[in-house]
């Protein structure tokens, strides 16, 4: 994939690749243009491994005249459709807060907030992204 803009993503294929250059670089002559490689994963695929491909795929691409590849930044992931785990971490929430109340006091009213915020994630491992719903959760009527 190859950044158009500030915002747009476009995908490159074998009949589609061509891509608009950037004026500059470290010669005034030179134009650049940033790709992005989007890799599908799954929870049996060895993610160092496929790291450790694509930088190989960098090493061993052939180039012509000046032309330069450098791989920059950090290896990033993200997550196709998060929301699809939206009532799985409700259900965490819920247990979440049936153990609180039981293990503080059973007359408190539990109230949560904030449910209805979209499905959150951070990295959390090279490989792992913890997903989660930014929730409150307030104990009221304790006597």
């Amino acid at each position: 994939m190859s950044r158009y803009g500030e915002e747009f993503l476009i995908p490159i294929t074998a009949t589609s690749f061509e891509v608009p250059l950037q004026k500059g670089g470290k010669r005034s002559d030179t134009s650049s243009v940033q790709i992005y490689v989007k890799m599908a994963l799954s929870e049996k695929d060895d993610v160092s491994s496929a790291i450790a491909a694509l930088n190989g795929f960098i090493k061993k691409a052939r180039v012509s005249g000046r032309t330069e590849i450098e791989s920059q930044g950090e290896v990033g992931l993200s997550l196709v459709n998060p929301e699809k785990y939206r009532y799985n971490i409700i259900a965490k929430i819920s247990e979440d807060a049936k153990h609180l109340r039981a293990s503080i006091a059973t007359e408190c009213k539990v109230e949560v907030s904030g449910l209805a915020s979209r499905v959150s994630w951070q990295r959390s491992d090279v490989s792992e992204l913890t997903l989660y719903i930014p929730y409150k959760i307030q104990l009221t009527g304790c006597q």
